[in-house]
């Protein structure tokens, strides 16, 4: 995780950390590996150059997928216009940021932090809401 987190999710290191901690996993009868961690798809390549035979299947890309199905099956998908993203964290906003970055392409905008520990919720009311 900390590889990905820093950006040395591509090369040497990587590839060096993922053969030493997947590589004896070659000599099972493995035929798939979930990517459970939000941050293992980083690190991807490496780990697909260490078990090179083994399917790997994205959890969070299989999540979404799913989530898409069972709103289009129940007609619940958005219609017309883009949506918004408003991202709570619980800390490091700046590193949440430069690491979301990595993930999306772009630096996530609209970051605020939150306190899990908000007994009334207003830690999760969209900024300008009404409470319910």
């Amino acid at each position: 995780m900390a590889l990905a987190e820093e950006g040395w999710n591509e090369g040497d290191i990587a590839d060096l950390a993922a053969e030493r901690y997947l590589g004896h996993l070659r000599e099972t009868d493995l035929d798939t590996l979930i990517l459970g961690c939000t941050h293992y798809p980083l690190l991807r390549g490496s780990i697909a150059r260490a078990l090179p035979e083994v399917q790997l299947v994205d959890s969070a890309s299989a999540t979404a997928e799913a989530l898409a199905r069972a709103l289009a099956e129940g007609g619940l998908e958005r219609r017309g216009g883009a949506g918004s993203r408003h991202y709570l964290v619980t800390d490091h906003v700046d590193r949440f940021t430069r690491v979301g970055a990595r993930f999306l392409g772009h630096a996530p905008q609209s970051v605020e932090l939150v306190d899990l520990d908000d007994r009334d919720g207003e830690a999760f009311l969209p900024p300008g809401s009404d409470r319910p």
